[in-house]
Order: structure tokens, then C-alpha cells, then sequence
């Protein structure tokens, strides 16, 4: 953004807040940077000198932008409690005496038929069908992911920290989508390791993961053009949210499904303890190579008319000496491979460094790291195959989080800016990937403990959400901005933004509980 200021002349403007960046104004004989933590609807003021760079000074203070989502966040809490109250009143010795019907055994044998207890049923305890034990967490992590895209895809409440980076730097919304990535390499592994342990045959077993992977890649091509946005054949554009979990998932599953043994490797000794790895190590040298042939790509790929390794957003930035060069190698695969026109035209970029040229964040080059953070996934869903004890399993979680962290922190220096890689989601950039999954292994070992070891939370409702993330995902693209998920806003204030968005994934977190009282799901 560019303002002109006439001498001994006043001027006002407005800044964009969601995202912290530097401001510079020249002078007839230097040029000042200025960086400041502006706040929403503070008032500020900077006088423009030709002596020296001057300092802002606050003229209004800012109001507390976080009040609505304390608000929210207590409201929940508090029905959260009444519900739990009612629902123990409602079980309790007491009520049940009044909902109860006093009803003999003979009764209940002519309306129901035959009715056998637990410990009268014939035939030996081993002969009655094996129930699998499911995970929990798992799902409660996959409807936690879900839910708060949708909440993010939504609107955020209007919340810098629920909009996705201008360029680097992490923010909560930066997280759902490595996320789901990662929970879908747990339940590959599962699934194929189920599927091999059922006598599935590997070519099979190719065949469902390509019908899964184009019906994908289809759907997703599909939601790019809601609304008949860019749906002709010269422009439509081409990746997405799906057609990049359909790549990834279709080298990892199609990985795995060739080398993963069905049955644990019996591994004794010292080596027991890493047995998880050992029995993959070739699925491993594979990732790792992919891995090792995107940052080659990255900072070794020459793109004319920009420096070599450049990880920068281009245009305004860097006093606009690349503004042509946005997400270096990475933008330059994609717009000769696929396109300028069949590529996302808007970037969150764009509207803070007025970028020249389109750039899509689920472009080709960031799909390489991608396929890393889902096997990342899998190797989580083996530790759980691997290892029956609780405790191993939250331990090696833990340290798979420790391991990942500690990479992603040395890789950007533990900061927003620095380092040899950047924490950037736009760029899928290996420190982010490495950050993203040390959250989840994290998160994953809390849930759990809490859900499947100790029992505290049934993972309600996020569990409901978690067995129909797909129909939950088409089902917000396809209704964002209609009622009842929303509405006009009046004051156009936090506190209504955030209520609307609220209200809009508590009715999906709803319509999924009711999906799944009456067992039906929705999947590929």
C-alpha cells in the first residue's frame, strides 16, 4: 500500500491488523522501516520529518479484542457443566425410579422375544465374535481438525490468530490442515495393515487406493468451482485441499501397501525397542528421499530473473527487488507446469506485500513434503500397532514430538524469520512440516490418555465429527454463506462474528451426531 503525505499536510489510513509487518516511508535522504505493534481499532499517530525517523505514539488505546472468545469459551464451559449435571440427574437412583417402568421379565420376553443375558449365552466365550478395539483419540482428533476448519474456513470470529500467515510464521489456522494430513496416515496404516492381515492381495489393495485417490482429485477440482467461480476449461484452477491429501495419500498408501508386512517383524534384543522403524526402514530411505529431493529443489532450482533458494513472497517485499519471484522455486514449478490461469489467483500474500504473480499453496513442490507429514502419520499408526502398552505408546509419541520439534526449531533458528527454513505454511516448508507434526504427536498422546487410558472424556462431540470428516468438509464448502450457517452481520463486531462462526460448526458438530446416531457415514 502506498501514501503520499504533502509537506506541513495531514493524512489518515486504515491498517490491516491480522497480520504483524513492516511499514517503510522514504525520505528525501533515507529511508525508514517501521515496525510496530499496531492493535485493532487503536488510533496511532507518526510524525514525518526530514530530520530523522520518528517514533508512533499511541492517541486512542486500543479495546481488548479477546473479550468475545472468553466470553464463548465460558458459555461453552458452563453448558458443558449443566449438561453433565442433568444427564447424572437423569441416571441417578432417584429418576430412574420415575422413568423406569416396572416391568416383569415374562412382558419383557412378549414384546422383545427372547432375552438372554450376558451370562447365559450358549457356547464358549471364544467362540463369539471379536470386537476390534477402536481408537478413540483418533477420531476425537479427526473431528477436533475438522471443526476447527470449518470454524477457520468460516470466518475465524474475524481473529488474526484463526487467518492463515501472511508468509511465515504459525498460527492456529496454519495447523488443521497438516493435521488431517497427519491423522490420514494413521488410519492408512490401520486400514492397510487390517486389509493385509485379511488376506487382501497387494493389487487389490491398488486398485481401492487409486479409486479413492481420483474420486479425490475429482471432488476437489469440483469444489474449486462453487458459486461457477473459474469453471471454464482455460482457467479453472487446479490444486486444492483435496487434490492434495489425494496425492500424498496415494504415494503413501501405494508405499506402504507394496512394502508393509502384515504381521510385526519379531524383533528381540537391544533393537526391540525400535522395532516400529526397523521393520519400515524402506519405506523410510523412500520418504526421506523425497524429503531431501524438495529442499534440493528448493535451493538448488534456477528461476530466471530471481535469486537462487529465494523463499520470499515477492512483490512489495524486500523494497520490491523480486516482486516477481513469490514463492520461488516452488511458484515457478507450478506456473510452468499447470499455469498461471489454473492456479489460486488471491494468496494470503497478496493482500499484504501486493503480490505480481499467482501463487496456490497446495501447489506441486509443497505436495513432496506433504507425503512426509502423512508417512509422519503412519509411523504413528504403527507404534499403536506395534506396541500394546499404553505407556510405550505415549512414550514414543512424546518423543516423536521432542524429535520433530527440536528439527523444526533447528531448521528456522526457534524463530518467525530466521533460520535456513522458515516456518511457512504457504511454502509447505520442511520446518513447518516437522512443526506441524510435532503438535499432532502431541496432542494424539493426550487424547489419548485422557480418552482411552483414563476414560475422562468420551471425545464427545468431536468424535461424531471424526467418523464423517469428508461429508463434514464438501458439506461447509458447499453451504459457506448460506443460512443457517450465516447471516448478515449488523455491527460487524468480534462478538457477532464469532457467535455466527460458533453457531455455524456447533450445526455441523450437530448434523455429525446425527449421522452417526442412525450409523451412517459418508466415505470413499
Amino acid at each position: 500500500m502506498d501514501w503520499d503525505v504533502f509537506p506541513e499536510g495531514n493524512s489518515s489510513f486504515v491498517l490491516n491488523t491480522s497480520n504483524q509487518a513492516e511499514y517503510i516511508y522514504s525520505l528525501v535522504n533515507y529511508t525508514c522501516v517501521l515496525t510496530f505493534p499496531f492493535e485493532e481499532k487503536g488510533i496511532y499517530g507518526l510524525n514525518v520529518t526530514n530530520d530523522a525517523c520518528s517514533n508512533v505514539w499511541t492517541i486512542i488505546q486500543p479495546k481488548s479484542q479477546y473479550i468475545p472468545i472468553i466470553f464463548v469459551t465460558l458459555a461453552i464451559a458452563l453448558s458443558l457443566i449443566i449438561w453433565k449435571l442433568l444427564k447424572k440427574a437423569w441416571n441417578s437412583n432417584m429418576m430412574s425410579s420415575c422413568h423406569q417402568r416396572n416391568t416383569t421379565r415374562t412382558d419383557l420376553e412378549n414384546d422383545l422375544g427372547n432375552v438372554t443375558s450376558p451370562t447365559e449365552g450358549t457356547g464358549p466365550l471364544s467362540s463369539r465374535p471379536r470386537q476390534r478395539e477402536r481408537v478413540r483419540a483418533l477420531d476425537t482428533f479427526r473431528g477436533i481438525s475438522i471443526a476447527l476448519m470449518i470454524f477457520v474456513n468460516y470466518g475465524g470470529g474475524g481473529y488474526g490468530i484463526f487467518e492463515h500467515s501472511a508468509w511465515n510464521g504459525l498460527t492456529v489456522a496454519d495447523l488443521v490442515f497438516p493435521w488431517f494430513a497427519w491423522i490420514m496416515g494413521v488410519s492408512a496404516s490401520l486400514s492397510l495393515r487390517s486389509q493385509l492381515r485379511n488376506t487382501t492381495s497387494r493389487k487389490r489393495l491398488f486398485v481401492r487406493i487409486l479409486r479413492r485417490s481420483v474420486l479425490l482429485l475429482l471432488l476437489g477440482v469440483a469444489l474449486n468451482t462453487i458459486g461457477g467461480y473459474r469453471n471454464g476449461v482455460y482457467d479453472i484452477r487446479i490444486p486444492g485441499v483435496l487434490q492434495r491429501l489425494c496425492l500424498s495419500y496415494l504415494a503413501v498408501a501405494s508405499i506402504e501397501a507394496a512394502l508393509m508386512k502384515p504381521q510385526r517383524l519379531a524383533i528381540n534384543g537391544i533393537w526391540m525397542c525400535v522395532e516400529d522403524v526397523l521393520e519400515c526402514w524402506q519405506q523410510w530411505a523412500i520418504i526421506v528421499g523425497v524429503a531431501v529431493g524438495h529442499v534440493c529443489l528448493t535451493f538448488l532450482l534456477h528461476v530466471p530473473h530471481c535469486p537462487t533458494g529465494y523463499l520470499g513472497p515477492g512483490g512489495l517485499s524486500d523494497l520490491g527487488r523480486n516482486e516477481n519471484c513469490t514463492g520461488g522455486a516452488a511458484g515457478y514449478i507450478d506456473r510452468v507446469v499447470l499455469g498461471q490461469r489454473h492456479l489460486y489467483q488471491n494468496p494470503t500474500c497478496h493482500k499484504t506485500y501486493h503480490t505480481k504473480v499467482p501463487y496456490d499453496p497446495e501447489g506441486i513442490l509443497g505436495t513432496m513434503n506433504t507425503v512426509l507429514i502423512v508417512f509422519l502419520g503412519v509411523q504413528a499408526g504403527r507404534i499403536l500397532m506395534t506396541y500394546g502398552n499404553s505407556l510405550s505408546r505415549m512414550l514414543r509419541w512424546f518423543l516423536w514430538s521432542v524429535i520433530t520439534g527440536l528439527a523444526a526449531g533447528f531448521l528456522c533458528s526457534f524463530s518467525k524469520e530466521g533460520g535456513l527454513i522458515p516456518v511457512n505454511k504457504n511454502l509447505w516448508s520442511l520446518s513447518y512440516v516437522l512443526c506441524s507434526a510435532s503438535t499432532a504427536f502431541l496432542l494424539l498422546m493426550l487424547l489419548f490418555y485422557a480418552v482411552d487410558v483414563r476414560k475422562w472424556w468420551l471425545g464427545r462431540p468431536f468424535s461424531y465429527a471424526g467418523l464423517n470428516p469428508l461429508l463434514l468438509y464438501v458439506g461447509h464448502c458447499l453451504t459457506k454463506g448460506m443460512f443457517p450457517w450465516f447471516w448478515e452481520p449488523v455491527v460487524n463486531s468480534h462478538a457477532e462474528l464469532l457467535s455466527m462462526n460458533v453457531w455455524a460448526t456447533a450445526l455441523w458438530l450437530l448434523i455429525s451426531f446425527c449421522l452417526s446416531h442412525y450409523n451412517l457415514r459418508v466415505s470413499l
